[in-house]
C-alpha cells in the first residue's frame, strides 16, 4: 500500500512540474522558450454550394409528425 501511494505521489509531482513549465514557457532545462506563432486557418471556399445543391429535393420517405393529444 505504501509503495502504491509513493508512486501516486511521484506521478502527481511530475504532472505539477510539467504544468508549471508549460505555463511559464520553460523547456526541460528550465530555459525560457520563445512561443510559437499560431497560424490562422485559411477561409474555405465553395462549401455552401457543395452542401446545398439546387438540384436536390427534400426527402419524401419521412412521415410527418403527428401532434400529441
Amino acid at each position: 500500500m505504501t509503495a502504491l501511494l509513493g508512486f501516486t505521489l511521484a506521478a502527481y509531482n511530475m504532472d505539477r512540474i510539467r504544468s508549471f513549465r508549460a505555463k511559464h514557457g520553460l523547456d526541460d532545462h528550465s530555459q525560457v522558450v520563445a512561443p510559437t506563432k499560431q497560424k490562422c486557418a485559411r477561409r474555405r471556399t465553395g462549401t455552401w454550394t457543395e452542401v446545398a445543391e439546387t438540384s436536390q429535393a427534400p426527402p419524401t420517405d419521412i412521415a410527418p409528425r403527428r401532434p400529441e393529444p
